[in-house]
């Protein structure tokens, strides 16, 4: 009888909860698109406010050193190398004078590898080699690999043989007569020779590999170890794809320089440093 009282109860109370809407376990084809739109449209409006913190220097207003700063201290974990990367895709579609969310983030990844000025001949390789198909990242990517491969001129004369330069390397950049090739910008800058050839060297400059002529190219002689190590630190932060604005025009400022102030050896140190913690966030994220 007990038993009895006690389940009608329950059931009882069943009958007078709330019913609990259970959904469906396959979406439509019309839910489906109407599902990717929200989670495009919310993409876009992240890109957009990311662009806007760091235009109008929302990061310097809450005391930050730096928009990357704000973001691995204000959004830790995985969050803040999205939010990294959404900001990177939003300049280099306002770059290119295009409505934010043109492009999935994924697609312009590939070209964070180079500078402003190639992003838009890039693009435009990228979607010749699409022929009208959907553009991927790898179509960007292969653009971007054309761009940046190095292709050595048949008719250079060699200025003094490959020996004379091994890799890792100092050299500095002295055009002998103006021409219109693209290290041309880097006048009397040094880099860091990656493979020397019999006409010249692939050299890595601001985070890009370029081919240079000997005759383009001067040995620096004597060279402190010292600044040895500040070339190999700098150009290795200039090869990565997630730097900020500010830290990467630092950086390629150095490459003018052939000593730095001790303010600027410690601005070396602390980017370096911010690095490393962001490297540490992501993967103690991916381990866990």
């Amino acid at each position: 009888m007990v038993y009895s009282n006690s389940l009608s109860s329950l059931v009882q109370r069943d009958s007078e909860s709330p019913k609990i809407e259970v959904l469906p376990s396959v979406m439509s084809k019309s839910e489906a698109r109407k599902c990717v739109e929200t989670i495009r449209s919310n993409s876009i409006s992240i890109r957009l406010l990311v662009l806007e913190l760091d235009e109008r220097r929302g990061w310097q207003a809450l005391g930050y050193s730096s928009m990357t700063a704000c973001l691995v201290a204000e959004f830790p974990g995985e969050s803040k190398t999205k939010l990294v990367r959404a900001l990177e895709a939003a300049r280099i579609e306002k770059n290119q004078q295009v409505p934010i969310g043109t492009y999935l983030e994924s697609q312009l990844r590939p070209l964070y590898r180079l500078s402003p000025n190639q992003w838009k001949p890039a693009l435009e390789k990228a979607h010749q080699i699409a022929d009208r198909k959907k553009l991927t990242a790898n179509h960007v990517a292969k653009a971007v690999t054309e761009i940046l491969t190095v292709q050595s001129p048949q008719q250079e004369p060699a200025s003094f043989p490959s020996q004379a330069c091994n890799p890792g390397d100092i050299v500095l950049i002295e055009p002998t007569t103006p021409n219109r090739q693209p290290y041309m910008q880097y006048k009397n800058c040094w880099a860091v020779v990656k493979k020397p050839h019999t006409h010249g060297a692939e050299v890595t400059i601001v985070g890009q590999v370029l081919y240079i002529p000997w005759s383009a190219l001067k040995t620096i002689e004597p060279l402190d170890e010292t600044f040895r190590q500040i070339a190999r630190r700098t150009t290795a932060l200039l090869e990565r794809n997630d730097l900020d604005e500010m830290e990467r025009e630092i950086l390629q400022s150095y490459h003018k320089r052939l000593q730095l102030t001790n303010w600027q050896l410690q601005l070396l140190s602390t980017i370096e440093q911010l690095r490393y913690n962001i490297d540490l966030i992501s993967s103690n994220c991916f381990v866990s």
